[in-house]
Parts: C-alpha cells; sequence; structure tokens
C-alpha cells in the first residue's frame, strides 16, 4: 500500500506512508528515498511478519519459522525480536524430536537445509535433489517414528531420504506420488508404513507400504465431502486410522474426520452457535496426551475443541482474527505454536487443568503402563548412524514392559512405572537395559500432560533408572 500525506503537494510536503510485508515505513521526501535509505519504521510494537510454517524446542525456548520474503527467523520465549538464520522466503522448519541442536529449514523451490547449532546457522542439504520444478513452498515432513527420514517437495515431485541427521550431504530418492498436485502429505506416527497424500480439488490417496520401493497407492473415496483444495492433513498419533482433513473453501463444513482409514466420514463443524467459521482451514493438531482436544487454524484465527469437534470456541487470547497457516506442539511439552501470515508467531500452553482426561493408546511402539495412565516410547540409535522406535516385546505386568530394537528375540529394555503416591506422593519410573546403543525413553502421565526423558548415550554401557521423584502428579 501506498498513502501519500493528506497535504501532499510533491515540494514543501513529500511524505508518504507504505505498507509491506514488513509494516509501516515512512518518508519525508518520497522523491529522494531509495530502497535502503530514507525510510522510518514506524512498526514499535506492532508485529507483521507473515509466516508459512514454524516450529520450536520447549526446553531450549528456541524458535523458528519461515517468513515471506524474510528468511527463516530464530526467536526465543517472549523476544519481540529475531535474527535471521536462512534467507530467501522461508518455508517450514522442523526441531530433531531427540536433539533440539538439529533444525531442517527450508528457502523457495525446495532449497532444504539442516542447522546442528539450534537454529543458528544452516547449510543447504538438497545437493542430491535434481534442479527440477518444485513449489515455492515445499512440504517438508520429518517420520514421527524414525528422526532420520525425511519427506520433502509437492506438486509431482517428491523426495525422501534416509539419513538426513548425518548425511554429508543427505541421500535422496524420489518417491512416486499419486498423481501430479501434492499439497498435503502425512506419516502416520504409530506406523511409518502408512502415507496419506492430499491433492487440488479433493482427491485424497493412502498407501499401506509406504517403505516398499514398490508402494500401492489407492485413491480413498470422498464423496459427500463438498468440494475444494485439501489444504492439510492430520494423522492422529493414537490411531493411524483416524485423520483428519482441512478444506480451502468457505463452506459449512471445512473439517471432517475418519476413523476407519477413509472408509466413512463425518463433519466435525460443530454446533450452532459454538460451530466453525465457513473459511478455509489450514492446519489441525491433537493435544500430545488428549485424544478429544483439537485445534485449527483457519483463515480468521485459531479455534479449539475439547469434545472431539462437537463444539468449537475461538481462542481469542491469541493473534485474534488471522489466517493462521501452520500449527504444532513443541515437543514433549503441552506448547502450542502458531504461525500467523500477517501477525507473527503465538505459543500457549494448552496443559488442560481440570478438562477432560486424556487416554493411553497402545501400538506396536508405544505401551501403557500403571492402571494404563502413563504412555512409554523408546528412540534409537545405534553405532551405524540408524535410528528408530523399539518395539514393544512384552507388556509382563500393568505396571512393566518391555521393548526391543533390532529384533524380537533379542529384549533390550524394561521400563517400570509404579505409584508411590501413598509413600512419597509420586509416580516412580525404573529402567533397566542390557545394550550400549544409544535410546531415550519418554514416559508421558496422559492424565496430567506431564512427561519425562531418559537418555542412554551412544557407547555408553546402559546405567539402572531408579527415578522416585518422577511425576509430582498423584491427585490429578
Amino acid at each position: 500500500a501506498l498513502v501519500p500525506d493528506p497535504g501532499f503537494e510533491g515540494g514543501a510536503n513529500s511524505r508518504v506512508w507504505v505498507g509491506n510485508d514488513g509494516g509501516v515505513f515512512e518518508t519525508d521526501n518520497i522523491f529522494t528515498a531509495s530502497s535502503n535509505e530514507g525510510w522510518e519504521n514506524k512498526n514499535l510494537s506492532y508485529q507483521t511478519t507473515q509466516f508459512y510454517g514454524a516450529c520450536g524446542d520447549a526446553g531450549t525456548g528456541v524458535f523458528l519459522g519461515g517468513t515471506q520474503d524474510n528468511g527463516t527467523l530464530r526467536t526465543t520465549t517472549r523476544s519481540t525480536t529475531a535474527t535471521r538464520s536462512l534467507g530467501g522466503d522461508g518455508g517450514y522448519c522442523l526441531v530433531d524430536p531427540v536433539d533440539p541442536n538439529i533444525v531442517y529449514g527450508e528457502s523457495q523451490r525446495l532449497g532444504v537445509a539442516r542447522s546442528t547449532d539450534g537454529g543458528r546457522r544452516f547449510f543447504p542439504i538438497d545437493q542430491t535433489i535434481p534442479d527440477e520444478f518444485h513449489p515455492f513452498i515445499a512440504l517438508l515432513e520429518l517420520d514421527p517414528n524414525n528422526r532420520d527420514r525425511l519427506y520433502a517437495g509437492g506438486v509431482f515431485n517428491f523426495w525422501k531420504t534416509e539419513n538426513a541427521r548425518t548425511g554429508d550431504p543427505p541421500l535422496w530418492e524420489r518417491i512416486e506420488t499419486p498423481g501430479d498436485r501434492v499439497l498435503v502429505f502425512g506419516v502416520a506416527p504409530t506406523d511409518s508404513n502408512v502415507l496419506w497424500a492430499g491433492e487440488a480439488l479433493n482427491q485424497l490417496y493412502l498407501t499401506r507400504n509406504g517403505l516398499d520401493q514398490n508402494r500401492v497407492w489407492q485413491q480413498v473415496e470422498t464423496t459427500g465431502i463438498v468440494g475444494g483444495d485439501i489444504l492439510d492433513i492430520a494423522i492422529s498419533r493414537f490411531d493411524s486410522e483416524t485423520v483428519y482433513l482441512g478444506l480451502g473453501h468457505f463452506s459449512e463444513n471445512p473439517l471432517w474426520k475418519t476413523t476407519d482409514g477413509g472408509e466413512s466420514w463425518v463433519n466435525l463443524r460443530g454446533t450452532e452457535p459454538m460451530n466453525l467459521p465457513q473459511a478455509p482451514l489450514r492446519s489441525i493438531v491433537e493435544h500430545p496426551t488428549k485424544p478429544n482436544w483439537l485445534y485449527v487454524g483457519t483463515e480468521v484465527g485459531i479455534y479449539a475443541s475439547e469434545d472431539g469437534g462437537a463444539t468449537w470456541s475461538a481462542m481469542g487470547e491469541g493473534p485474534a482474527s488471522v489466517s493462521t497457516d501452520h500449527l504444532s506442539f513443541l515437543h514433549n511439552s503441552t506448547t502450542l505454536l502458531a504461525a500467523t501470515h500477517g501477525r507473527g508467531l503465538w505459543s500457549v500452553d494448552v496443559e488442560g487443568d481440570g478438562g477432560a482426561t486424556g487416554t493411553c493408546i497402545e501400538g506396536p511402539e508405544a505401551m501403557c503402563l500403571s492402571d494404563e495412565r502413563f504412555r512409554v516410547t523408546v528412540d534409537w540409535t545405534d553405532f551405524d548412524g540408524n535410528s528408530g522406535a523399539g518395539t514393544v516385546a512384552s507388556d509382563g505386568s500393568a505396571d512393566t514392559g518391555i521393548f526391543w530394537f533390532f529384533s524380537e528375540e533379542n529384549w533390550e529394555l524394561m521400563v517400570k512405572v509404579l505409584s508411590g503416591c501413598e509413600i512419597n506422593d509420586r509416580f516412580w519410573v525404573f529402567a533397566a537395559a542390557t545394550t550400549n546403543v544409544g535410546y531415550t525413553i519418554t514416559v508421558t502421565d496422559t492424565q496430567a500432560g506431564a512427561l519425562k526423558r531418559y537418555t542412554n548415550e551412544l557407547g555408553e554401557a546402559s546405567v539402572a533408572v531408579t527415578d522416585t521423584e518422577a511425576f509430582s502428579t498423584c491427585g490429578a
């Protein structure tokens, strides 16, 4: 926008205001001002940055986001300033779930980069991706079950690497997608073989052998879902058959859900007056421990539901009525991060005191212990740079479970969660392993939303965990 002063006459009064991606600027003489000089920043505390995507780490308090025209910016909790750590137009970014020093970012046209110092500096890792047509803002998706597997691309060029974290540079291989207009992509948090792809004009595809070279895609029936581009796919972290779709049109039903892998769909618009607005829905996330708590970013702000989408309310304490392009939860926390296209980054803790109780849902790589309240997972790394998620070998008892890493005949790790509430008002965590590979145990109290991690460094003989102060959540 270019606005002259009300008394502008091109002589004594040559004052002009300009509004652009960076906010509001003023010059006293439009005829002598240049692109680099002669302008005064009038933003003060007004935040106007247009973000495409964002990521962060709760433990370090570091946040990053890819912006329109202003690169990838890095900031910290409660800061109103940021530093540019990657140039061009920024896009999506990802933080490694175990090591927050490892961050992935991108510039326009699939310029994928990696940082090993928490996002301060980035270096390209796209050298083995051919210089073909790529979308302006490409998709980035880290396999939640394997921190070395990274997907990138979009439209009709999609790529995967199995050594994103350590490759110098990583080796990328082309992924054949079902069509030529892939807009969104998702990996099931409970099964790396389950991949979903959404395309323009409401086309949706699924494969259940996504890690095979000859993967088979099947088109998912979307009859009854009003047309429009699919803007987001969210696969439940609790059940790979449960999937949410966000649509890009101004209809009554912008959000849809399946619980049977796409065989049938229901809309989650909600009931008036507590319903979603008739606006494009750009991002969907579940609460980390409460399956019925949903958050969506729309063209007109952020909305939340605590009853699985039956009713919705606007999260008005945040950025208010602004297009919210991306939502995510920081790893191992209940902090929700929002990237808006015009009002910067926002975060809020949605631990949910007194709200609906979360449910611990078991899976091949997750066990539920101590009256099915505590969800336990483990990630491992070996000496060849391979990594993965531990597989449940045995539930053992209501309080004890066992994982294997490389062979189901070779058990590696035992974890126990006990209630010490009557003794010291704490839940206790014990663990023991017979290995020297690196691993991280994650224990989540799904009822209180609290979380603890226990790490064994690669090459170190495992040391037993005897944490009798683990969770002070007996009253939750």
